[in-house]
Parts: structure tokens; C-alpha cells; sequence
């Protein structure tokens, strides 16, 4: 049986029952990040709230802009903590995040993502060798 490796994907869905409460910025170890805290509901249909912190800036990647066909909708770098490092500081692992316009089954659009590590994107943008070029 053929298993899927949804390692560093996801999806996000439309969501119409969240509201940005407040918006802002906290500094941690001397660094501004930018927070905010969302209100939804819980299952029974009461408020909850949920504190979230800025990763990154994302941009739309424009039709015309688009390298080729399989490019990302929309995407940008973001900035993920790792776990503590061994001085006790958090460490952030940098990533290359990319997002896909889709339509389910049920005609319902959503956004694949995916996102890679940069020094994996750097890996494979690796400059072709030229060594043999006579000029």
C-alpha cells in the first residue's frame, strides 16, 4: 500500500467565522514580532481565542509574473522556531513557503501549500558547471 509523505504541506480553507481582535507586536529577546489575537468558535459554538504570531510576508505571484505553469499563486519566506537550542535561545529555521489556488471535489476552492527549507531551495538553484566552457 502506497503511503502519502505530507511532511512540510497543508492546505488552508476560506474561512468566514474569525475575527481579528487586536493586532500588534511583542519583543522577545530583543526582536519585534508581529502578533495578533483571532477570535472563532469552538464546536459548541462558543468563542474561543487563539494568540498568533507573524511567520512572514507573503506576496501574489501575478499570471504574468509566473515562471512557468507550476508556480506558486502566492508565497514568501517565513521564519518557523525551532526547539531550544542548548544555550536555551530559540533558534528560527528559515523557509520557502509556496501556495497553490485548487478546487475540491465539492467545488469548493482551497490553498495547497508547501514549504522548503532555503538551504534546500539554495541546493537546487545550484549554478550549472561552467569549467568546460572554453570561454
Amino acid at each position: 500500500e502506497k503511503q502519502y509523505d505530507n511532511e512540510k504541506t497543508g492546505f488552508l480553507w476560506h474561512e468566514t467565522d474569525s475575527t481579528v481582535m487586536r493586532k500588534g507586536t511583542l519583543t522577545l529577546d530583543g526582536k519585534k514580532h508581529y502578533v495578533a489575537i483571532v477570535e472563532s468558535h469552538n464546536s459548541d459554538g462558543q468563542p474561543k481565542y487563539e494568540f498568533m504570531m507573524s511567520l512572514g510576508l507573503l506576496h501574489i505571484n501575478q499570471e504574468h509574473e509566473k515562471v512557468s505553469a507550476n508556480s506558486p499563486d502566492i508565497g514568501g519566506a517565513i521564519s518557523i522556531p525551532s526547539s531550544s537550542s542548548s544555550s536555551g535561545s530559540t533558534e528560527a529555521r528559515v523557509f520557502k513557503l509556496g501556495g497553490w489556488k485548487k478546487m475540491s471535489k465539492n467545488n469548493q476552492e482551497y490553498t495547497s501549500i508547501s514549504i522548503k527549507e532555503k538551504e534546500e531551495e539554495q541546493q537546487v538553484r545550484k549554478e550549472p558547471d561552467m569549467s568546460h566552457v572554453p570561454f
